[in-house]
């Protein structure tokens, strides 16, 4: 599993928020996609790091784990 991968579940559980909502506030119809980000499949795109990380009140970079 990747830093981000990690790094994703962990926020977006902290912020107490399901795969679903959390792609549905981000603009995705169903969880496949944060499911697939939390399982280590796939990069980011620089865009969903930004949304992702506003939505979850985290620092990008973080999440990313650049840092």
């Amino acid at each position: 599993m990747t830093i981000f991968a990690q790094r994703l579940r962990e926020a977006r559980e902290k912020a107490g928020l399901s795969q679903e909502q959390l792609a549905l506030d981000l603009g995705y119809l169903n969880r496949q996609t944060i499911s697939n980000y939390e399982a280590g499949k796939g990069d980011p795109s620089k865009s969903f790091l930004e949304r992702a990380a506003a939505r979850l009140e985290v620092d990008p970079a973080w999440l990313a784990g650049w840092v």
